[in-house]
């Protein structure tokens, strides 16, 4: 092997464990990629996959890949090759405490999801190889791969992970393979994260793919956007991922609205409402929560949902904080399927 700039240092048992036993879902694997792009901060987070296919198949015995790649694009900040080892190849470092990054995002200062830097490792539970394009730091001047001049381009790391490289009895040092477009300058910042060689595994169809991920990521928002492309389709045309409907019982929604969050001024505490569907102001109820002397609303809604809800997805009581998933508890400890859960959460 050519000496590599790039170096993974990890023990061959935490990836095993943290990418190829946990992650063993399509739609998991690429959800962890979404965040990372959502901590990068990232407008647009783009996907391309083969909806409702089998990525391998069996064939004489063995599992035979079908030859598909999925890509997972994001116009995020990006990474420059000086920032890899340190940061993208560095596994199980606690991002929220680094001095250097924090536990918000450089542009939108959103709080980011990531936290213990092992989502990166979540393709290795459906995929043998992972390539990593990154573009990003600040605007410069260079070539692109095929000797062209970029002004105001962006520098670029290309790297390719092998599972099964990583995967051996040694712990040294392992050094990914370099791609053509490393040390490049590429006219746009952002990560391009292509993964091939799969194991069999499914991806889900288009309408399913897009619910699980709207129930994960919450709402859209002006900065904040996730498209699917169905590449076994001749039509590739972007499909939006929307926000996560529910549909709801007539009559029984409730809204909370109150004052700025964190606020100490207690006399605009009247201005905190309870209303109804219509409207109709409801009882003098303070919806939040107090600490150091501070008062913390919560905003939203509650209301009853029009069916019972048949699916592990809808399972229990889901909480969104700043438009993605905070929390998800099932229903008294309760998986989807136990007897009388549809009549339970019906009236839940």
């Amino acid at each position: 092997m050519v000496d590599s700039k790039y170096k993974m240092t990890i023990s061959r048992m935490t990836v095993d464990k943290l990418g190829v036993k946990l992650y063993d879902r399509v739609s998991a694997v690429i959800a962890e990629l979404v965040a990372n792009g959502y901590d990068a901060d990232a407008t647009t987070v783009t996907i391309k996959a083969p909806m409702n296919t089998y990525l391998a198949t069996p064939m004489n015995g063995q599992v035979q890949d079908a030859g598909f790649t999925i890509v997972v694009q994001d116009d995020g900040v990006g990474m420059t090759p000086d920032s890899i080892n340190p940061f993208y190849l560095k596994i199980g470092s606690e991002r929220r405490n680094d001095p250097q990054r924090g536990d918000k995002s450089q542009k939108f200062n959103r709080r980011v999801m990531g936290r213990k830097g092992v989502g990166k490792l979540a393709p290795f539970g459906i995929c043998n190889r992972i390539e990593v394009i990154t573009s990003g730091g600040s605007a410069m001047s260079g070539t692109d791969h095929a000797g062209q001049l970029i002004t105001g381009g962006y520098l670029t790391a290309h790297f390719i992970m092998q599972r099964n490289e990583i995967l051996t009895d040694e712990d040294s040092e392992y050094q990914p393979e370099i791609g053509n477009l490393d040390g490049t300058v590429q006219p746009s910042h952002g990560t391009t994260i292509l993964m091939s060689e799969f194991i069999r595994r499914k991806v889900p169809d288009l309408k399913t793919f897009n619910r699980q991920l709207a129930h994960r990521f919450g709402v859209r928002s002006n900065d904040w956007a996730i498209k699917l492309v169905d590449t076994s389709k001749d039509d590739s045309t972007p499909t939006d991922v929307g926000d996560f409907e529910i549909s709801t019982m007539a009559n029984t929604r409730i809204s909370f609205n109150g004052p700025t969050t964190g606020s100490t001024d207690t006399s605009r505490m009247s201005e905190f409402k309870v209303v109804n569907e219509q409207g109709v102001e409801m009882a003098n109820i303070r919806a939040g929560f107090s600490h150091n002397k501070r008062f913390y609303p919560i905003t939203g809604w509650v209301a009853y949902a029009k069916e019972s809800y048949r699916d592990e997805l809808m399972a229990g009581i889901r909480i969104y904080c700043r438009g993605k998933i905070a929390a998800q508890t099932s229903v008294f400890n309760r998986k989807s399927g136990f007897s009388g859960e549809y009549s339970v959460r019906s009236y839940l």
